[in-house]
């Protein structure tokens, strides 16, 4: 959990009401944490399977 944690703080320190660029994004779970804090957040990746999972999972979501 600590390393949970860790990784949080990480990815989110700074971006708070910033837009940002989420490179190597994956599945798309590191963008979903910054969308918590920054104003826009746009991932990529060139695993074109992973961006599509990533849509499909996350794009309907909302964040404040």
């Amino acid at each position: 959990m600590a390393i949970f944690s860790a990784l949080t703080s990480f990815t989110t320190f700074g971006i708070k009401n910033k837009k940002c660029l989420d490179i190597a994004c994956g599945e798309g779970y590191g963008s979903v944490l910054m969308a918590e804090h920054a104003a826009e957040v746009l991932g990529c990746d060139v695993d074109e399977e992973a961006v599509k999972w990533a849509k499909t999972k996350y794009q309907k979501k909302k964040h404040p």
